[in-house]
C-alpha cells in the first residue's frame, strides 16, 4: 500500500504527485501530509497537525460501464455523500456537483458538508469509471479552516486524473 508517491517533475509547486500504475490513477496533494493507511482506501494522506485534512482514494469494482448509468452527477454525489462519506449521526448537505470531462473520460466533482456534534467537514469529491472500477477520490478540512484550505483541496479534487 504504500510508497506510491513520487516527487514528480509535474507536480506543481507546494504539492506532491502520486501515480498509480496499478490501479491506474494520479492526483496531487499539499506537499508535507503524511500517507496513513486507511481500511478500505487504496492511499490515503492527511496533515499531521489537522487531521480532518486529509484526501483518500477507494477503488469498488462495478458492473457500470459510466457515471451516466449511475444518474446525474447530483444523483450521484447526493447518495455518497449520504450513504457512504458521512456517518449516519451526521448530518449532510450537498452543495454542488458538476460533470467535467478530461481525455474521454467523464467525472462527477462535488462539494459537501457533514456536519456531527462537534465539528463540520467540509468535503470534496470526484468520482469515475474505468474498466470495471468506480474511483471516489475525496478530500476536506474542518469547516473552520475551509476558507484556508479551500484552494488547496479544490486543487486535489481537480488534479485526479485516470491514466489512459
Amino acid at each position: 500500500m504504500f510508497g506510491h508517491s513520487f516527487h514528480g517533475a509535474d507536480a506543481p509547486k507546494g504539492y506532491t504527485a502520486v501515480l498509480d500504475n496499478a490501479d491506474g490513477y494520479k492526483f496531487f496533494y499539499p506537499f508535507g501530509w503524511q500517507e496513513v493507511a486507511v481500511k478500505g482506501q487504496d492511499v490515503a494522506f492527511k496533515d499531521v497537525i489537522e487531521p480532518l485534512e486529509s484526501v483518500s482514494v477507494s477503488i469498488i469494482k462495478t458492473d457500470k460501464s459510466s457515471l451516466a448509468e449511475l444518474g446525474s452527477a447530483d444523483e450521484v454525489a447526493k447518495a455518497l455523500v449520504e450513504k457512504v462519506l458521512a456517518s449516519p449521526s451526521q448530518k449532510t448537505q450537498l452543495v454542488e456537483a458538476k460533470e467535467r470531462s478530461s481525455e474521454g473520460n467523464t467525472y462527477y466533482t462535488f462539494e459537501f458538508l457533514a456536519k456531527a456534534s462537534n465539528f463540520t467537514r467540509h468535503g470534496l469529491g470526484t468520482v469515475a469509471i474505468k474498466d470495471g472500477k468506480f474511483f471516489t477520490l475525496t478530500t476536506g478540512s474542518n469547516e473552520r479552516r475551509w476558507n484556508k484550505m479551500s484552494d488547496k483541496l479544490k486543487m486535489i479534487v481537480n488534479s485526479f486524473e485516470l491514466l489512459v
